[in-house]
């Protein structure tokens, strides 16, 4: 930021656009975005010849801000994080810090205190839903008319310690839901109420500042292509073995980096242990958007048949890892017999099915490995912790009154990894 008169560029309307992804260090936004913050008001208070509109003369924006407004950078009264000493110097100025984030729950209080809140957008999400219920302390009848608000019909004010929320007066919630002529109707009363927001594109000029390193591939993309080339590393793996050109990256870039691919869609992960000891292993994949990243196309881990991609990476994972390892060849999506398998394979003279349970219920499993038992020699279900295996235990005990010996195995994900198969089935 040095050398940047921020004053001068708010004068001239300039956007400043700064791109942080393609670092090869860590970056603290919630230092970088305050700095900038400082600079514009110190900026603004010295320059009464800077232009408002409608009383404000700056505005910055930040998505996903979650990380750097969070209560966990306030340490004590004393040891406010640099945007909760923000909040408090910039109330009631002529600058507007507007932020995109999901959960209000984890806000840092000081910021509570001197901002107001605004949802502005559909929420149709039960995940967004219920953040958002627990975050602002809505009562059940409030959190249920969620889904049937649209576009700044919701507001919540934070006007002390603790969120005060409230909602715009509407009708009583009616079945299936307003129509689209409806809610557009009740948008424009509201929104005719809110003040204007003006982008004037004939006076705006972006101007990019890229903080990456220039001619050389972005850390994004080589993360990217080393999750394509070894797509069955957990993250410690891969973290330890991670080069650029050359040079080991610290274990938190790398996983700053998986990070910001997941929040872009380029890439997903799912959670297992391979062995019995310690927390579950995250393991990457790419997405179809992370493939078209790459300029690679593939559907290597793209859902089938209404499987999820999370699925059909872990039949691959089996295939690939678990019994390569083992030396024997396996088959996803395996058909015989009009009965298909998540994963065929045969060992020892013995037609295996491997069904890898990750959204399905184990009453469902139960059902699918009876039905299969009349053609497969074996069937194992995999499910993903012990707990999962007891009342998957259950299920199959309901379904088949006793389950048949050597038949019908019930496992966890590792226990195929850490032990000979003939001891599995």
């Amino acid at each position: 930021l040095r050398g940047l008169d921020i004053g001068a560029m708010i004068k001239k309307g300039i956007s400043i656009i700064i791109v942080t992804k393609n670092l090869h260090m860590p970056i603290h936004e919630e230092w970088l975005m305050a700095s900038i913050a400082w600079k514009a008001l110190s900026a603004i208070s010295q320059d009464p010849d800077i232009p408002d509109f409608n009383g404000i003369k700056v505005g910055m924006f930040g998505d996903e801000a979650s990380q750097f407004i969070s209560e966990k950078l306030d340490r004590g009264s004393r040891h406010l994080g640099p945007l909760s000493l923000l909040a408090q110097r910039a109330r009631g100025g002529s600058m507007v810090v507007m932020l995109a984030y999901h959960n209000p729950a984890k806000v840092s209080a000081s910021i509570r205190s001197n901002a107001h809140l605004r949802f502005c957008g559909r929420l149709d999400d039960a995940t967004d839903i219920a953040a958002v219920r627990n975050g602002c302390s809505l009562t059940p009848d409030q959190a249920r008319r969620l889904s049937y608000l649209d576009i700044g019909q919701f507001m919540a004010k934070m006007g002390s310690r603790y969120f005060e929320p409230f909602l715009v007066q509407s009708a009583a919630v009616l079945q299936p839901g307003p129509s689209a002529t409806e809610i557009h109707t009740t948008n424009m009363e509201l929104l005719a109420e809110l003040p204007p927001f003006v982008y004037d594109s004939q006076k705006v000029f972006p101007l990019a500042f890229s903080l990456g390193i220039n001619n050389e591939e972005s850390l994004d993309m080589l993360v990217l292509r080393d999750i394509h080339s070894r797509p069955f590393l957990n993250v410690s793996e891969r973290c330890k073995t991670f080069k650029s050109n050359g040079k080991h990256i610290k274990r938190e870039i790398v996983t700053s980096c998986l990070y910001t691919l997941c929040n872009d869609g380029l890439c997903d992960y799912v959670s297992f242990k391979m062995n019995n000891r310690g927390k579950p292993s995250k393991f990457y994949f790419l997405t179809d958007d992370g493939y078209r990243a790459i300029g690679s196309p593939s559907d290597r881990f793209i859902p089938r048949g209404g499987s999820s991609s999370k699925h059909c990476y872990q039949q691959e994972f089996f295939i690939g890892k678990i019994l390569h390892d083992k030396g024997i060849s396996g088959k996803k999506e395996y058909s015989r017999g009009g009965t298909l398998a998540d994963v065929g394979f045969t060992h020892k003279g013995l037609f295996i099915d491997a069904e890898i349970s990750v959204t399905t219920s184990a009453e469902h499993e139960a059902k699918q490995a009876k039905t299969n038992l009349g053609v497969w020699d074996r069937v194992i279900v995999f499910f993903a912790d012990r707990d999962t295996c007891k009342k998957a235990d259950q299920a199959f005990m309901s379904e088949f009154e006793s389950i048949p010996d050597k038949k019908v195995t019930i496992a966890e994900f590792w226990h195929m990894a850490s032990f000979p198969i003939e001891e599995i089935y």
